[in-house]
């Protein structure tokens, strides 16, 4: 259900240490994780690639912000991010 669906989300962010949020394609409910997780301290990274549209939103409370062009970019700049 939609509440199961989101009591779970907001549990695995609570636990976790980062949130990376990849929004490469619009999708709904990412806004409330990130803002959830940055009302948490969480260390945020937006994930997105060249070709789509930025959100400033997202943008305005992440630390990192990667963009990639392709998916083995993509892990390489991940991988440093987390290093």
């Amino acid at each position: 259900s939609d509440k199961e669906m989101m009591n779970t989300a907001l549990h695995e962010i609570s636990d976790s240490e980062i949130l990376i949020a990849e929004l490469s394609y619009k999708a709904v409910g990412v806004g409330l994780e990130v803002g959830y997780a940055r009302a948490l301290n969480k260390k945020i990274f937006y994930v997105y690639k060249d070709t789509s549209e930025y959100s400033k939103t997202v943008g305005g409370v992440s630390d990192e912000i990667i963009v990639y062009s392709n998916i083995n970019q993509l892990e390489r700049k991940l991988k440093k991010q987390l290093e």
